[in-house]
C-alpha cells in the first residue's frame, strides 16, 4: 500500500496510482465514473474488472486483451474460483483486502509452470458506483524484462542452477524447500525432468542436498 509508485516497473502504474489518489475518497475508493473502462480506454487491453458476488467470490466483467494473450486464457463471464486454487486463494483474499481499505494495493505474483516463471505485476483499485456498488479495477503486466533476463541466464549457464522458497516449522526454522526454479543443465546433473522439479520438495527430489551435506 505504500511506496508503489518506487517499486512498480510499468510507467503506467505510476501515471494510474496518481490519478487514483486524486479522486480517491477514504474508505470507498474512486468513483467508478473516474475509473470505468470509457474513462480508462487507453489502458483496457492491460485491466480487469470484477465485481464481487454473495458467496464471497469475484466475477470477470472485463479481461483485458493483453492479459489473455500473455496467460493464455480468457476469464471473462468466469469467477476468480476457476482458477487453481492457490492462486484463487490469493487473489480474492488481495481484492477483500482492497476493498476493506477502500485504497489502491500493489501485488507482484510469481507463477510457475514447468521450466517458465512468470512475474506479474498489478495495480488494484477499488471503486464504487453511485448506486453504492463495488467494483474492483485491475492493471495488470507481467514483468517481461526480468523474466527474459533470467530464463537466458539460467539457459546459457553450464552450471546446474536451482532456486528455492524456504518451508518453515512452527519454530520458524527451516524444514524443506521448494524448487522454484531449476535450468536444463541442474536436472541433467540429477537425471529428471524440469518439469518433475518445479513446486517440489528439495529434500525429497535433489539427493545431492543430503548426500553431500549442502543442506
Amino acid at each position: 500500500t505504500h511506496g508503489i509508485a518506487e517499486r512498480a516497473h510499468a510507467p503506467e502504474i505510476s501515471v494510474l496510482l496518481e490519478r487514483y489518489a486524486g479522486y480517491a475518497v477514504d474508505g470507498l475508493g474512486a468513483p467508478y465514473a473516474a475509473f470505468n473502462l470509457a474513462a480508462l480506454d487507453q489502458y483496457r487491453d492491460n485491466l480487469m474488472v470484477l465485481t464481487p458476488d454473495r458467496a464471497g467470490d469475484y466475477a470477470y466483467l472485463h479481461y483485458g486483451r493483453d492479459i489473455s494473450r500473455a496467460s493464455g486464457f480468457d476469464q471473462t463471464g468466469r469467477r476468480v474460483g476457476d482458477l487453481s486454487p492457490a492462486m484463487a486463494i490469493s487473489t480474492i483474499r488481495n481484492y477483500d483486502r482492497a476493498l476493506k481499505l477502500g485504497a489502491a494495493l500493489y501485488t507482484v505474483q510469481r507463477t510457475a509452470h514447468s521450466a517458465r516463471t512468470s512475474v506479474w505485476e498489478s495495480l488494484i483499485m477499488p471503486v464504487i458506483s453511485e448506486a453504492g456498488d463495488r467494483y474492483i479495477l485491475v492493471f495488470t503486466k507481467p514483468v517481461e524484462l526480468r523474466e527474459q533476463l533470467l530464463a537466458a541466464v539460467l539457459d546459457s549457464s553450464t552450471d546446474g542452477v536451482f532456486a528455492f522458497s524456504p518451508i518453515r516449522g512452527r519454530d520458524g526454522l527451516i524444514e524443506d524447500a521448494l524448487i522454484t526454479t531449476a535450468n536444463r543443465r541442474g536436472a541433467e546433473i540429477i537425471g529428471r525432468k524440469i518439469d518433475s522439479l518445479i513446486n517440489r520438495s528439495a529434500l525429497q527430489n535433489l539427493p545431492i542436498l543430503t548426500e553431500n551435506n549442502l543442506w
